[in-house]
């Protein structure tokens, strides 16, 4: 994938619905200018599958879509197993993705095994008015960004920094928030959504947390608002549930030929890119 491949691929992830902007895919390319591939069936372009590492340690597969109309070929198929073969040549140890249950299947067959159940969530309309709160509001500041990579890093068992300094740093839809310098969480602003993630903390999920989560929800309430959550935890899951939040799908993490074990769960309150890891 090249930068003039960028149109095609969000009118091919528009019609799956998927919202992914111009600005999310020169990222994607930044990062990695060879990680990426596009299917062409004769001159025609119809599929696409795009790769995101961190260091050697893993790496994520996300995007992969192919036109409704040459689906079962195999196209799909071809692309995910492209993405393995370049990673794989990479020296990269672990190689990931998050889909759809409904897609778990496909992605099986392909050598990848369920390492875990998220829940995708979504607020449509706010359910209370907003209300003030006591714990700081945006992390805006060098010291809290380089402590929320350090954490993130701990928790996702991976080093997003660069990732996350491109959102956070580059693109004016990136904003962060942290609970007494405890937990941090990334908002994602989008034309028509926002997007919560990631939320990664330092302890187990608290009433400084349950404050947080309330108060950014209010403070976005002019538009929908959509996350993801690992199934496992439990009471992030009831304190979104609490706010408004109601699951729109349910998917898996699956690692290719075994289990991730990278990070940690328990604080890794919310997932942060479900096509980049």
């Amino acid at each position: 994938m090249r930068h003039g491949d960028i149109p095609f691929a969000i009118r091919l992830t528009n019609l799956e619905g998927w919202g992914i902007t111009e600005s999310d895919f020169e990222r994607i390319i930044r990062l990695d200018p060879t990680g990426s591939f596009v299917a062409d069936l004769g001159k025609r372009r119809v599929g696409m599958a795009t790769t995101t590492s961190y260091g050697s340690e893993v790496a994520w597969i996300g995007n992969v879509v192919v036109e409704e109309l040459v689906r079962g070929r195999h196209i799909g198929q071809q692309l995910v197993q492209q993405a393995v073969v370049y990673l794989r040549a990479s020296g990269i140890r672990k190689i990931a993705l998050y889909c759809m249950w409904k897609n778990a299947p496909f992605y099986e067959k392909l050598g990848f095994i369920r390492d875990g159940r998220f829940l995708r969530l979504r607020r449509s309309t706010p359910s209370y008015k907003p209300r003030p709160e006591h714990n700081q509001r945006r992390g805006s500041s060098s010291s809290h960004l380089s402590r929320m990579l350090s954490v993130d890093k701990r928790t996702f068992g991976a080093d997003r920094s660069k990732l996350l300094r491109y959102l956070l740093n580059d693109n004016r839809y990136g904003e962060l928030y942290h609970s007494n310098d405890r937990s941090f969480l990334v908002v994602k602003t989008y034309h028509d959504i926002s997007e919560f993630g990631p939320w990664v903390g330092t302890a187990s999920f608290d009433s400084d947390d349950r404050n947080l989560i309330r108060r950014v929800t209010s403070e976005y309430r002019d538009k929908p608002i959509e996350l993801s959550c690992l199934g496992s935890n439990r009471k992030v899951l009831n304190a979104l549930q609490k706010q408004g939040f109601s699951v729109a799908n349910v998917g898996y993490r699956m690692g290719y030929m075994r289990k991730l074990n990278i990070g940690n769960d328990r604080y890794n309150f919310l997932l942060g890119f479900l096509d980049k890891g």
